[in-house]
C-alpha cells in the first residue's frame, strides 16, 4: 500500500505525461490558434472586469 502523497505524485505526473503527449501530437498551427483564443479570452474578461458582467 503506497502512501496518500506518493500516489497522488504519481497521478499528477502520469497526468502531467498524457497532457505533454497530447499537447506535442496537436500540428503547431492548431496550438498557436489555441493559444491564440485562450489569450483573447483573457484579455477580454480582464477588460470586461470593470463593465459589469457581460
Amino acid at each position: 500500500m503506497l502512501p496518500t502523497s506518493v500516489a497522488v505524485t504519481t497521478s499528477l505526473r502520469q497526468r502531467l505525461r498524457v497532457f505533454v503527449g497530447f499537447f506535442i501530437t496537436i500540428p503547431k498551427a492548431h496550438r498557436v490558434m489555441v493559444i491564440t483564443h485562450h489569450l483573447l479570452v483573457a484579455v477580454a474578461l480582464e477588460s470586461g472586469h470593470g463593465y459589469g458582467p457581460l
